[in-house]
């Protein structure tokens, strides 16, 4: 069975279009009201998403005339349907439109999960709610806390105050690995658990392998609950890789390893040779 030709959807949405003037020309609006062109787009949503949600809630016809056609800087917004799903989509259009300020705090070293790598979370968040958001510095730090101040519509703001709580609750997950595979997740001089903290902004905490019982240690992750799944996610994919362990006496392990690590270094030699 062919797919659609991709012109096919475009000259459905032309007639939607099509359809959609001809019924503002012959069928009477049955509420029109303004907005200010420059917040049509907290009306529509990217990709139509919000006129749609709008539509589907009230159960009647929303539209909006393009932005060229503002007068002195108003939109007029068209709504066609009974009267009680009217004023639901009007009052849904007005509390998205009407701006809000909301102040909150985080504790000071909590604003890098915030602000991400070059402002990439903040960035998202705006992306997500198209709400401002913006962060004291922590040189204005209270009491370990700074500022976070919100700006836009009531609805994108909590939407973007519970996103940042998300971020920043602190949870401590711990699990257990084999204690063999403790150096392959350390790394040399620490540099494999660095790398993971860095990535993730968690904690992760390896206990040493004295501790082990029944040959397991415990791994404990401390950060937001993003953070402590992607960490955990990486550590497995670390340690899942193919391994066999088996034991010898202790006073054979320096043959094994060989004057200054020669002998291991041969064995890792030969063994990439053969694969």
């Amino acid at each position: 069975m062919s797919s659609p030709h991709p012109n096919s959807a475009i000259l459905r949405r032309l007639r939607e279009k099509q359809q959609t003037q001809q019924t503002r020309i012959h069928v009477e609006p049955t509420e029109v009201f303004e907005i200010p062109e420059d917040k049509c787009g907290l009306v529509i949503g990217k990709r139509g998403c919000k006129i749609q949600k709008i539509r589907s809630e009230a159960g009647v016809g929303v539209n909006l005339w393009d932005r060229n056609s503002a007068v002195d800087g108003m939109m007029k917004v068209y709504l066609w349907g009974d009267k009680k799903g009217c004023d639901k989509a009007k009052k849904i259009i007005m509390n998205l439109i009407s701006e809000s300020t909301e102040v909150f705090e985080i504790p000071e070293d909590m604003s890098g999960i915030v602000i991400g790598k070059g402002g990439s979370k903040v960035k998202q968040i705006r992306s997500e709610t198209g709400v401002r958001v913006s962060l004291g510095s922590r040189d204005s730090a209270l009491n370990s806390m700074i500022k976070v101040t919100l700006m836009g519509n009531k609805e994108g703001c909590d939407e973007a105050k519970t996103i940042i709580m998300n971020l920043i609750s602190v949870v401590i997950k711990v699990f257990e690995i084999h204690k063999v595979m403790s150096g392959v997740l350390i790394g040399k001089g620490g540099s494999k658990v660095k790398q993971i903290q860095s990535e993730t902004g968690v904690t992760v905490s390896v206990g040493s392998r004295d501790s082990a019982v029944g040959g397991m240690i415990k791994v404990t992750l401390i950060g937001n609950k993003e953070g402590c799944d992607k960490a955990k996610k990486v550590i497995m994919d670390i340690i899942s890789e193919p391994t066999e362990v088996f034991e010898i006496h202790k006073d054979m392990s320096g043959i094994v390893i060989g004057k200054g690590g020669s002998k291991v270094k041969q064995i890792q030699s030969e063994n990439r040779s053969n694969n």
